[in-house]
């Protein structure tokens, strides 16, 4: 499924970057085309990431435009995190589309902190899509940090490795200057206490988001990416 979506959303970068050829007439010189400066991020991401495509007004699977910035939305197969298959399923979308694309924008869900969940094998995720996405691809790496859950979910252990892998990201990230970008969501959206901050969650029982988290994390999103990529070439 996430194939046809996929064929779906490059379709419509292709579209959106492609500009027509001036006219020409006997007595006119030809015009060159004017130059397409968008950048092109494919974003991997479940439930939180098809709401946030939903708010933008754009089904789960396809793409959105806004200024110089074509965002493709995609969903990794399987659910659960695979050190081996996500980072394959980015180098092979890639392989076929990586001319349209600038970056690959991925973050871990809520669901994937545990009482038993080892932040070290998320690191390593980390490194096999830099492996494929960086080093393979010259492409440019954004990683979302971690989702805070509502303070219902949150015992002690679960926000320590939420901690732990943000820390490991920051740390990720500075050896990759340049290359590795961290989107900090967790600092948007967690309170004091390092929960989901309750005006931001679904409910009290949901650590999903709602409208207003993501009228905050659109603005952030954005400032985020021209801070980093407005100069891009």
């Amino acid at each position: 499924m996430h194939r046809i979506c996929l064929v779906y959303c490059l379709s419509f970068l292709v579209a959106c970057a492609a500009t027509p050829k001036s006219k020409v007439t006997p007595k006119a010189n030809p015009t060159a085309a004017k130059k397409d400066n968008s950048v092109g991020i494919l974003v991997y991401g479940r439930s939180v990431t098809e709401n946030w495509f939903r708010f933008r007004g754009v089904a789960a699977g396809r793409g959105y435009k806004k200024g110089r910035y074509r965002l493709l939305h995609s969903v990794f197969e399987p659910y659960q995190p695979s050190i081996t298959k996500w980072p394959t399923q980015i180098t092979s979308d890639l392989a076929r589309f990586g001319k349209h694309v600038r970056a690959i924008h991925y973050k871990l869900c809520f669901v994937d902190f545990k009482e038993d969940t080892k932040v070290s094998d998320y690191l390593e995720l980390a490194r096999e899509i830099y492996q494929g996405v960086v080093a393979g691809r010259k492409k440019l790496l954004i990683i979302g940090n971690a989702l805070p859950l509502v303070a219902a979910d949150n015992s002690a252990s679960i926000g320590a490795k939420l901690r732990a892998y943000n820390a490991m990201l920051q740390k990720f990230a500075a050896k990759h200057p340049n290359q590795v970008y961290i989107f900090d969501q967790y600092a948007l959206l967690a309170d004091d206490s390092g929960a989901l901050n309750p005006k931001y969650a679904a409910s009290k029982s949901d650590s999903h988001l709602n409208f207003a988290a993501y009228q905050m994390l659109e603005k952030a999103y954005f400032a985020f990416l021209d801070d980093h990529f407005a100069t891009l070439p």
